[in-house]
């Protein structure tokens, strides 16, 4: 750090220097050097005025002859920047020519080398914005494969331009130039300072670009998130990751190409003449790492979007298989933009020799990472061919294909089964042609199975039974059974284990293991059991009558399609408390003795209500002998004899009891002289 601390210090003095000594050119040119300059600087400046201008000319003529695509396709906007770059190249190589043609009028017949200085460094730097122009540009006329906004696409544009332009000039023409018209040490002195100010134009460039950047980037996402609101599933897992991604790079890019700029400007300065050697491979390299990952990191952000267009009319299975593959496109877009983001970090440090990394790099890890992609890449078509096959046979509309139950569940454990196996034997051979021995997993997935064939052995035997009732064809999807006491209808069906949906809408998950019977009511067809009691008055041929024109009266409606035979009369099966019990059977399709017994139920009690047939209710009758009654009869008399008077005088009126009450007025003592 010491040595690094006192080297700057020396530099920074020799820069002094270096000012100072141009500061003080004029004094130090001799008259052979000035005369020179006085006969070579006209011809080079009508050489740079003549190239510049026929080349800005070719270029506003290219930019006129090439129109911005209305609707912004790959296709329109790789053709429309393929025939801007190739008039564009036609103009710079023009350019160039026409300058050669002037510089060797002026030299009659032979090019200064001052000239040719030039013409050199102006076709590199043409070439350079020839490059940069494909991506951005300071005109909103141009057509670039950016997608930024205009002012940040300006920004990139001038300051490469102006750093690389300054960076070329400097030492492709100026110093070379420099060094013929004066000496090793102004040359040497130039070149310094020059190579000072690009560094700092750098530096400010990347500060006014990280600047612009992030206000951008802030303003998108706001906007994106106002728009969209949240997202779910994998969409929200590749925005997940692409914001992240982005703001990583925004924030460690400054640094880095800060540091990249200061390294290059300390080997300019201190080992010039390595420096093509050194930034050359290592400039080179990281140009190649930093494509790499701002293509990963386009990747990333519109993973969420990734997908094939479903073609129409092209056939129902391949439009089920672009479905299924754009249905795994988001999550292997995110692998493979992770993946590239690796590599092209590994790549960046490999170019400054900050990492080695030469066992990564050999031929037969880089064979054996693509022969690994094809094989996850066979499988996966292997796996969304599969299941679109099975999606096509069962949700198939055609009215010449028709899917049972047992289909649709053999179907669904398959596609099952085939995914299990495509997972474990592509994985098994990616890792294999990745360099891992796959002998372990191998011995160690059996030992694994071993352990849990003694620790699980509810699991085993959920999986034997349930293999056996599939192979009896005991339980579909669909179907409505009663297993380990539970009635529903089976909504999923594993190998391990039912799901059934009873009627209050309860879920059951029911394994294997605790059923020893099913029932099922869903095969070939149904009975519903009628058993209607009427009342021991009722005529019973006239009740078997009702109940035959009620099971007419039923088939000839909507239910009638899903009744299979005639009535089954049972006739009377019991005599009850209250009622004479009478049993008839329908048989019907299955899954529909339900809804039609229903319907029957009700056709009934309309009829029996027309006939006047009684369906009675539970009552108790009491029935007692008549020598009772008569017993009842004479204690009843003898109470009613035992309760009149004994016998009473003649009513005399005399003797009759005066009225009470206030109409007798009150009671007077009249005398003997009353009469």
């Amino acid at each position: 750090m010491t040595d690094f601390a006192n080297d700057l210090q020396n530099r920074s003095l020799a820069l002094l220097g270096d000012v100072q000594r141009l500061a003080s050119l004029p004094e130090v040119l001799s008259e052979t050097r000035r005369e020179r300059i006085m006969n070579e600087g006209p011809a080079l400046l009508a050489t740079i005025v003549a190239t510049v201008a026929i080349y800005r000319l070719l270029r506003i003529l290219a930019r006129m002859a090439v129109r911005r695509p209305e609707t912004r396709t790959i296709r329109r906007v790789a053709k429309a920047v393929a025939i801007q770059s190739v008039l564009r190249l036609v103009g710079l190589v023009l350019a160039w020519v026409a300058g050669y043609a002037m510089a060797s009028a002026f030299g009659g017949g032979t090019v200064a080398v001052v000239q040719a200085y030039y013409l050199n460094a102006f076709l590199v730097v043409g070439a350079i914005t020839l490059i940069l122009s494909l991506f951005v540009s300071y005109s909103p006329r141009d057509v670039t494969f950016s997608q930024l906004p205009q002012d940040i696409d300006t920004t990139i544009f001038r300051s490469v331009k102006r750093v690389s332009g300054l960076l070329v000039y400097t030492l492709v023409a100026i110093v070379p130039i420099a060094r013929v018209w004066s000496n090793f040490t102004i040359a040497s002195s130039l070149r310094s300072v020059l190579l000072t100010l690009t560094m700092i134009f750098a530096l400010l460039a990347i500060r006014r670009l990280h600047r612009e950047l992030q206000d951008w980037l802030e303003e998108k996402k706001a906007e994106e998130d106002a728009r969209n609101g949240s997202a779910s599933g994998e969409d929200e897992f590749a925005n997940v990751v692409s914001d992240t991604t982005q703001t990583i790079w925004n924030k460690a890019w400054p640094p880095l190409a800060t540091f990249y700029v200061l390294t290059c400007y300390w080997i300019a300065l201190t080992r010039p003449y390595d420096m093509v050697d050194v930034l050359g491979k290592a400039t080179l390299w990281s140009l190649g790492a930093l494509v790499l990952f701002l293509g990963c990191l386009r990747i990333l952000s519109k993973a969420g979007e990734a997908a094939f267009p479903v073609p129409k009319g092209k056939g129902r299975l391949l439009q089920l298989f672009i479905e299924r593959v754009n249905g795994f496109l988001p999550t292997l877009s995110v692998l493979l933009g992770l993946a590239g983001v690796i590599v092209a970090i590994i790549w960046g440090l490999a170019a400054w020799d900050l990492a080695h990394f030469s066992n990564l790099l050999q031929a037969e890890r880089i064979w054996g990472l693509a022969t690994a992609l094809v094989i996850v890449l066979i499988a996966l078509a292997i796996w969304a061919t599969i299941s679109a096959w099975i999606d096509d046979r069962l949700t198939s509309t055609s009215p010449f294909r028709t899917v049972s139950a047992r289909q649709r569940t053999l179907l669904s454990l398959a596609r099952n089964a085939i995914t299990i196996a495509v997972i474990v034997f592509a994985g098994m051979m990616a890792l294999s042609e990745l360099g891992i021995n796959i002998a372990p997993l191998i011995a160690g997935a059996g030992v694994i199975g071993l352990a849990i064939g003694f620790g699980a052995q509810k699991l085993v035997q959920d999986i034997i039974t349930g293999v056996f009732i599939q192979l009896e064809n005991a339980i579909n999807e669909g179907d409505v059974v009663t297993v380990a006491g539970i009635s529903g209808s089976v909504e999923s069906l594993t190998i391990r284990s039912v799901g059934i949906r009873d009627l209050s809408g309860t879920y059951h998950l029911v394994p294997f293991s605790a059923v020893d019977t099913v029932s099922n009511f869903m095969r070939r067809f149904s009975y519903h059991v009628e058993v209607a009691g009427v009342s021991y008055g009722t005529d019973i041929d006239l009740a078997r009558d009702a109940m035959f024109e009620a099971f007419e009266n039923v088939k000839k409606g909507e239910f009638g399609a899903f009744i299979l035979g005639d009535l089954e009369m049972h006739g009377v099966v019991s005599l009850g408390d209250s009622s004479v019990n009478i049993r008839a059977r329908i048989k019907t399709l299955p899954g529909q003795q339900w809804g039609v017994g229903r319907a029957y139920t009700e056709e009934m009690k309309k009829v029996f209500d027309r006939h006047g047939i009684e369906i009675p209710f539970p009552h108790r009758e009491l029935k007692m002998p008549p020598e009772l009654f008569e017993k009842l009869g004479d204690m009843a008399k003898r109470r009613e004899a035992e309760s009149l008077p004994a016998s009473a005088p003649p009513h005399d009126p005399s003797h009759a009891p005066k009225p009470l009450g206030p109409e007798a007025g009150p009671a007077r003592d009249e005398g003997p002289d009353a009469d």
